[in-house]
């Protein structure tokens, strides 16, 4: 079953109890000969009315043979599942934590749930089945769970009902915690984006004319039989595919770009455009990410085609997490008005190549690109690679909401380099927007040679994390459909990330203290065998 199909499943039997059996591994070790079970008696359960209570057993007792599940994992270089439920256990998680509920039986430990995620994606299982599975079979999540077996139907509960918890919350306090034992920063960082399939499939795509059409053969069926509530599903589904195709067709005519609208009909939120690995078409989302120089993830987002989009609101995730920022490095995609005036704001330092149509034209000049002119400030001209001076001719315009002014009257006449520069019979002119300050101030930034070698450390800070994200977690494509459950599912995939960083960078404990904790633990657990025994031998004869 894939995970979308699972979570409809889910999300379609929500309000109704669960009544499968509660199956987990058994972590008392011999105790349970002594002690009986751990499940608590009707005296333990006085005086905890409205105090949420989880079923959260401890994975020290649960035994593989003859020896304890700790030591098992230790021996055999194990230890990631030991340091990722530390990790866990020592976050508040409080988002996670709902009221008490009046009746039904424990939840499980949002700690157990989110571990169980977790190490799936780090083991490159994704699916709810598979999480399943693993649950039940493998040892390392014993450790993180403690042992309970969750359902997958329960898994896709969970991360529905804490999607929103899991897209921004629980990201910001895991990343702050992997900083804080990195001892990594916040302050210097390099962005970049990537392109991933979506769901949805790429040979059921309509061109503007096509969803219209659907919309209104679905939109007739459901005037037959308005009580059908599958009719009335499909219609609405069809007006918002042909709702999303005019906007896009509109807000391609605004910005004055050409090219087919397509859309997807099964998922109309993800755009079409070129794939990554050049495989053509596809409908995908753009997923954006800000990393220190440790390659840890302090700031995600996921936008259905532009990259610059959600440049505000990663900062303030940035600062949310690491502080303020001081330095970013972006690609030539970043490149535009919007980013420069927001760094600008936040007096951050932006080190950004210019891209080649950056500067106002629609299209790759074939002829001197505007950024070939020189601006001077003081006699508000510019000066034309033939040292020519262009001056304010009193043309204005608008474009894109931002005013321009044309500067021309220059002598193209009798220049030598004319055909390079120019066809027009009155000569060559120049726009300048509001705002092109930024953009020449950022030019000189980056042609300053200690600017270009600190911006080169941009490759090595941000281009391994889709790396890893895609190639060993296994993010190729998408597994849920729409913006928000896409949000959530990349928003773990940073998290696994982050923690997989901490694992690197962090040392483990060193080989010679091992032993000496082995043998305290194994003394813990005599004691707590002694203190069972004598309960046992104390109890008065019936």
């Amino acid at each position: 079953m894939q995970a979308s199909e699972g979570l409809r499943r889910v999300q379609e039997a929500d309000g109704k109890r669960i009544r499968r059996k509660k199956r987990r591994v058994e972590n008392q070790g011999q105790l349970v000969l002594l002690c009986g079970g751990g499940e608590l008696q009707e005296e333990e359960r006085e005086g905890m009315e409205g105090v949420r209570q989880y079923e959260d057993p401890s994975p020290e007792g649960i035994m593989i043979g003859r020896e304890d599940l700790r030591s098992f994992l230790e021996s055999r270089g194990e230890s990631a599942a030991i340091r990722i439920r530390e990790l866990l256990r020592g976050l508040e998680l409080k988002g996670f934590h709902k009221p008490a509920p009046k009746a039904g039986r424990r939840p499980y430990h949002p700690a157990s749930m989110l571990g169980l995620i977790l190490f799936g994606i780090l083991e490159g299982r994704h699916s709810l089945r598979q999480l399943e599975t693993m649950a039940r079979t493998d040892v390392r999540s014993w450790w993180i769970t403690g042992g309970i077996h969750p359902d997958h139907s329960v898994i896709g509960r969970f991360i529905q009902q804490q999607g929103e918890q899991l897209s921004e919350a629980f990201f910001i306090e895991l990343t702050r915690r992997v900083l804080e034992l990195t001892k990594g920063s916040g302050s210097d960082l390099s962005g970049d984006g990537t392109i991933v399939q979506a769901a949805g499939s790429r040979y059921r795509r309509l061109s503007k004319e096509a969803a219209e059409a659907a919309e209104q053969e679905a939109r007739e069926a459901h005037l037959q039989a308005p009580e059908d509530p599958v009719l009335a599903r499909r219609a609405e589904q069809a007006h918002e595919v042909a709702e999303t195709a005019r906007q896009r067709a509109e807000a391609q005519k605004r910005h004055g770009t050409r090219g087919k609208v397509e859309v997807s009909r099964s998922e109309p939120e993800a755009v079409v455009q070129p794939l990554k690995n050049k495989a053509g078409l596809a409908p995908s989302y753009k997923p954006l990410v800000f990393s220190n120089e440790q390659q840890v993830v302090v700031a995600q987002a996921v936008h259905p085609s532009c990259e610059h989009a959600e440049y505000a609101q990663m900062l303030d995730q940035a600062e949310r997490i690491g502080g303020k920022v001081k330095q970013i490095r972006l690609d030539s995609g970043y490149s535009n008005f919007e980013v420069m005036e927001e760094s600008e704001s936040r007096e951050i330092s932006l080190l950004c190549p210019e891209s080649e149509n950056s500067s106002g034209e629609k299209r790759k000049p074939r002829k001197f690109p505007k950024r070939a002119f020189r601006y001077d400030p003081e006699g508000d001209s510019y000066e034309c690679p033939a040292r020519q001076r262009l001056v304010p001719t009193g043309r204005r315009g608008k474009q894109r909401g931002r005013s321009y002014q044309y500067y021309g009257d220059a002598p193209c006449q009798e220049c030598e380099q004319r055909s390079q520069c120019t066809s027009r019979s009155k000569g060559r002119q120049v726009k300048r927007y509001a705002g092109d300050e930024l953009r020449e101030k950022l030019r000189a930034r980056m042609q300053n040679e200690l600017m270009r070698q600190e911006y080169q450390k941009r490759r090595h800070m941000v281009e391994p994390v889709f790396a890893r994200i895609k190639e060993l977690q296994g993010l190729k494509r998408f597994r849920r459909k729409g913006l928000r459950p896409v949000q959530v599912e990349f928003a773990l995939h940073a998290a696994v990330h982050n923690i997989g960083r901490l694992l690197a960078l962090v040392p483990v404990l060193t080989p010679f203290l091992c032993p000496i904790r082995s043998i305290l633990r194994r003394l813990m657990v005599w004691l707590r065998l002694s203190q069972g025994a004598a309960a046992f031998f104390s109890l008065p004869a019936r």
